[in-house]
């Protein structure tokens, strides 16, 4: 009976393997991985260069990842498995890993023990809740993946040693917000260009317009014949 049993603990768990989700190497930046293909490549680049500055000084390593998918495995255990295959944070596990699913409008922060002080469950929780479910019902996943960023970084360095890129308004503004001041800007257009034209045909008219009034004043003026 027993051996059965471990036969079948066995079986179960080879069979949970194959029907975990694939986990991706992490990428050539490894800071940043955006196999959702959720990020413009110059904000991509420019997150690298925050996270990495961050590990250099030795205030912890954060590793972002996008995905489409988990294919049903549970987000907390798929980022256990990511965390412990990309080795975040090295021997003494001061990271931090950033999850986002993109179809399934997800997220999850992963810490490791170095940093689990300045990062609690608490403010991970808030820091989800607060950034990320908003703008994931809006399918605004680059600003989600950035504000979570920033705001674990605020936490880690909160003496802004690693200074936040400035971010472009086309990039990181609402659709709705960009869609208004696109029509704003070219109802504004049109409508100047309606004055000038009304101004000009206007300009047309004040020669005889003038003329009338002149040779009027010299007619009342002038004196009458005796």
């Amino acid at each position: 009976m027993k051996r059965l049993f471990c036969i079948y603990m066995i079986s179960l768990f080879f069979l949970c393997q194959a029907l975990a989700a694939d986990i991706p190497g992490p990428s050539r930046a490894f800071y940043v991985n955006d196999w959702a293909e959720v990020l413009h490549y110059d904000v991509e680049s420019e997150l690298v260069r925050i996270l990495l500055e961050l590990d250099q000084r030795e205030m912890g390593q954060i590793v972002a990842v996008t995905v489409s998918s988990l294919e049903g495995e549970a987000i907390e255990e798929y980022a256990k498995r990511m965390f412990e295959a990309y080795q975040i944070g090295g021997e003494w596990q001061k990271g931090a890993l950033i999850l986002m699913v993109k179809d399934e409008k997800r997220a999850y922060i992963k810490v490791g023990a170095g940093l689990s002080d300045a990062l609690t469950p608490e403010f991970c929780s808030s820091v989800i809740a607060e950034h990320t479910v908003s703008n994931l019902k809006k399918n605004r996943y680059m600003p989600a993946l950035d504000e979570m960023i920033f705001a674990l970084r605020k936490e880690i360095d909160p003496a802004g040693t690693v200074v936040r890129p400035e971010k472009k308004f086309l990039e990181m503004a609402h659709p709705e917000s960009v869609f208004f001041l696109i029509v704003l800007v070219a109802g504004l257009i049109v409508s100047t260009i309606l004055f000038l034209r009304r101004k000009d045909k206007k300009n047309e008219k004040v020669p005889d317009t003038l003329n009338e009034l002149y040779y009027g004043c010299l007619l009342y003026t002038s004196p009458s014949p005796r």
